[in-house]
Parts: structure tokens; sequence; C-alpha cells
């Protein structure tokens, strides 16, 4: 039997290494059981570190597949497991190109415009009747297609029928033949294969009906947040099955996130209802201190600190001024964000914004109204705004006001609300999309994530995985949603605040609304509805004028 004196805790982690009971009996069953493993990872848990270990247990003759959530954990695992030849780890997305490259036997470009490019250069074949749309629609159109060619891939839908499902599921209000123009895209996508974006790098596979070579068949595979992994990614891993491989499942239940985004939110429970899969948990986090475990237990009531673990502090109605350089802030919106950056610029801190993928979608959007005019891009990013509510409200048969929070209104008032920060000052869009350019990044040049000389701002989502000493909440009350209504939804929004205290690693601090209060249409139905009718007049009347 494995126990805490192994050699191999010795000879990787130095002697000060003691595994938990928990991680002990998941080393047991990995050497000397049999049949499938299913772990709930708490947040800093260790899960990793646990990942890494267990591949020790394994015979060498055997070949172990490791699929990391992120390329810096799987950088990180490479590094750490370089004198394991048995052993590979991949992200879904690289696995993915590695099957469509073996299997169609040439090099593949890779391009995240690959598809809008498409559009947007056969639209008018798409669509004929493209150009009688309004501005507004034109825009609200490609984002329809946009928004249901990534769901329909991610959930492996194959018919016009299966995808107005999709636009059912997450509220994408059609108003034209988007559904027919999504299959088509879909159709052209898998025809042309010399450059994929990374959808269909996890999508093709399936797609294309790849039938997987003996290099990528594995005895044991480790799947690293298997909790917020489509449908196009469970088909992953069982393309690298044998008949008898034995697989584990990292993941926490309570991070399950990103079901707007197309993650299958019953992802865990479809694995563990698979044949032989015997339940470990791993609920003692080595990453946060004892005040902070204490409240993380009024959302996951079996999250525990590691006895040695630091007290650490919780503060409330904290200041701006007490953000340094090195610390973390995070939030729910992205606008509020945008107004703190531009705070702190002013006061030459030096700050970035992580989140390259969100400064392309408000790229995209800019562009998908195809007018220079900075003006004619707001006012029909307004119209949009509108139609989308009332479309939903239509889709529900419902009054304006019951659809209020509903995520699409919400995410572009969200945008309006961040464009009218970053346009300050800003005389045309090619002007506007070079800053955005400037604002969101991944991360500065030439700086690693742990920096001291920057201020990390980041939306909760953007930032699971991440860790920091000083972590800063900015417009608490902005999580949960208040205005959630679904229930994955709900789910979704208690588990942001989860993932967002237990980022802290020394101090948690909540940063006082009356010195950098959200924006009032926040506060609740009454304000948000208010406000949204105060912008659906202001459309009418411009509208009108022109």
């Amino acid at each position: 039997m494995i126990d805490k004196n192994n050699e191999i805790f010795k000879r990787v982690c130095g002697d000060g290494f003691e595994p938990s009971p928990s991680q002990l009996e998941i080393f047991n069953f990995v050497k000397y059981g049999i049949g499938n493993g299913s772990i709930e990872s708490r947040a800093g848990s260790g899960k990793s570190k646990t990942i890494e270990l267990s591949t020790y247990f394994i015979p060498s003759s055997k070949k172990v597949l490791i699929l990391a959530y992120n390329v810096h954990i799987a950088n990180n695992l490479k590094q750490k497991l370089k004198p394991l030849s048995n052993v590979v780890v991949y992200t879904y997305h690289s696995l993915g190109y590695r099957l469509l490259t073996s299997t169609l036997n040439k090099e593949i470009k890779v391009d995240e415009n690959k598809y809008i490019r498409y559009i947007n250069t056969h639209i008018s074949e798409l669509l004929g009747n493209f150009d009688d749309f309004s501005n507004a629609e034109k825009g609200r159109y490609i984002k329809n297609l946009e928004k249901l060619l990534d769901y329909s891939r991610y959930n492996l839908m194959q018919s016009e029928k299966e995808i107005a499902k999709m636009a059912v599921k997450y509220g994408v209000k059609t108003f034209s033949n988007e559904c027919e123009v999504v299959r088509k895209l879909m159709k052209w996508g898998c025809e042309n294969t010399d450059c994929v974006d990374y959808t269909d790098m996890i999508w093709l596979p399936y797609e294309k009906g790849i039938v997987t070579a003996n290099y990528f068949k594995f005895d044991y595979l480790f799947i690293d947040e298997a909790q917020d992994s489509s449908l196009a990614q469970q088909h992953l891993i069982d393309f690298c099955m044998k008949r008898n491989s034995r697989f584990f499942l990292f993941g926490d239940s309570f991070q399950m996130i990103n079901a707007w985004a197309g993650s299958d939110e019953d992802a865990f429970k479809t694995f563990n209802k698979r044949a032989n899969v015997k339940k470990f948990v791993l609920n003692i986090s080595y990453r946060c201190p004892k005040t902070i475990a204490e409240k993380a237990r009024e959302i996951v009531p079996d999250f525990e600190a590691y006895s040695n673990a630091i007290e650490g502090s919780i503060n409330y109605n904290v200041s701006l001024s007490e953000i340094k350089p090195g610390d973390m802030v995070l939030c729910r919106l992205t606008a509020p964000l945008v107004k703190l950056y531009l705070n702190l610029i002013d006061k030459n801190v030096p700050v970035y914004i992580k989140g390259v993928e969100i400064g392309k979608e408000f790229i995209n959007s800019i562009n998908s109204f195809q007018t220079d005019d900075l003006d004619k891009v707001k006012l029909s990013l307004k119209e949009n705004l509108v139609k989308t509510w009332e479309d939903v409200a239509e889709l529900y048969q419902t009054d304006l006001k019951s659809v209020v929070g509903e995520s699409d209104v919400v995410t572009i008032y969200d945008e309006i609300l961040t464009l009218d920060l970053l346009s300050e000052g800003v005389n045309d869009k090619n002007e506007l999309i070079n800053k955005i350019k400037t604002l969101f990044i991944d991360k500065p040049k030439n700086i690693s994530s742990e920096d001291k000389n920057f201020v990390h701002l980041s939306t909760v989502h953007r930032a699971k995985g991440l860790e920091n000493d000083n972590v800063f909440i900015l417009c608490p009350s902005l999580m949960p949603n208040k205005l959630a209504k679904k229930d994955w939804e709900i789910i979704s929004e208690k588990n942001l605040v989860y993932v967002a205290w237990t980022r802290a690693k020394k101090t948690l601090n909540f940063i006082s609304e009356k010195e950098f209060p959200p924006d009032k249409s926040y506060s609740g139905t009454d304000v948000l509805y208010k406000e949204l009718n105060a912008i659906r007049e202001n459309v009418k009347e411009q509208i009108y004028e022109t």
C-alpha cells in the first residue's frame, strides 16, 4: 500500500510533502484499483499535484493521457512530467488539432476568424435580402450566426431543427434564416479544413467521423475540469479510449460556470453514470486561508483549509487606494473593470485587463454593424439591445419588464456601458478598435502571471484557475446576478461567487461601493427596466429623426 512515506513523494516533491488521506486513497486506487475514478476537487485542493503524482504509480508500459484545462496548466504538467516518456499532456484543442492533422495528413492553419470572414464575404448568397436590413439588424443577424454556430458545434447538432433547439436553450431570438445558414456554415466548415478555428478543433473529429489511430489510444486518461466539458469535448475523450482504458475525472461541481458558453451542465453527472466509477473528494484547500475557507463554506459545505494554513483576512468596504501592483481585481461584468482601468491609468498605476477574447468580441461586434461612423455604431448597438429585449419578451410571451435580466439583454447592455467608457476621447471606429486591442490582453509582454508590477483586472469567468495573494472584489453586489432566472443561470451565478472568493491566498477584499458604485441600473429590476426603457425611447427618437 502507498503511504505518506512513499519514496516517490520524496523524490518528486521533496521530504516536505505530506499527502492528505484523500490523496493517498486516490493514489492507491490508481495503482491497485479496478475501474474509473471521479474526484470532486475543491478550489486549491492540489488537483494538479494529485494528477501529476498519480502518473508515477502507473507502469511505464502503459500509455497515459492528461487533458489539461488550459495551456498554462498543460505546460506546467509537461515540464514536471518530462521524466515520464509514457505520459502525454494535451488541452482539448491541441488534442483535437493533432487528431485532425494526423488523420487528414496535412498541415492545418489556425484562423480564429475563419467563419466570420466567410460570412462577411458571402453574406449576399447566404441571405439574399441582407442589404434590406438596418445596421442594427445586420449586426444582430451576424451575432446570431456566430453564437448559434458555436453552440451547435459544442453540442454536436446536425439539423436545422436541432440548431433551433439551441437557439431556444440559449435565448438566441432568430428573426430570419439563421438556423438554415448555420447548418450551411457547418457543412462548409467541415468541407474546408485547410484552416480551423478553436471550436473546429474539438468539433471536426466527431463531424468527420475520425477513426483514431493506435497512437491516440491510451490506457489511462486524466481529465481536468470535467464539470465544464462540452458534448464535443466528451466525444474527444471517447476517441482516445480503448476497451479496457481507465479514466479519472477531476472537477468541482461548484465551479461549473461556463454553461452560457456551451459547456454541458450535466457533464459530471453523465460521466459518473458510466460503469465502474468510484467517487472521491479532495476538499482540503492548500490555497485559501482559514478565514476565507470558512466563508467559502457558505456555498460549499465540505470546503476546508489545510491545518497549517494561515489565518488570512477578509476586509469589507476597502478603498481603491489599497489596490497595489501585483494585486488581482475581479468583477462580474466588464464595464466596471474598464472604468477602474481608466481610473488607475489616470493615477499612473500600471494595469491590464485579462481577456484578449473579450477584446476580439467587442471588435467583431463593432465591425458587424458595417459602418465607420462611431455614433452610428453606438446607435446600432442600442437598436440591437432594444430589438433583442423585445424579441426575448415575445419568445417567452411576457412583458418587457419580466425579461430585463435575461443574459442576452444584460450582455448587450454591459457592452453599451463599456463602449461608452472606451469611446471617450476617441474620434473614429479604427481608433476605438486600436484602443480595445491595447486594453484587453492575456498579459503584458514579457511578464509572468505573478508579476508584481501590474494590477491584474479580470472578470470572474476569466480568473478561473488563477490565484493571487490579495484579491479585490469590485462591485460585490453584482454577484450573484439578482436578475438570473433559469435554473442553470442561478446555479452558475452562485458558483461564480465561490470561484471569486477562492482565488485569494492571503486576503479577500470587498471594494467599497460608496467609493466605486456599480451602475445604478444593476440595483434591481425596476431601475434596469427604467434605464432600458429610456434607451428604447431614445432609439425610436433617433431613428425617426433620420
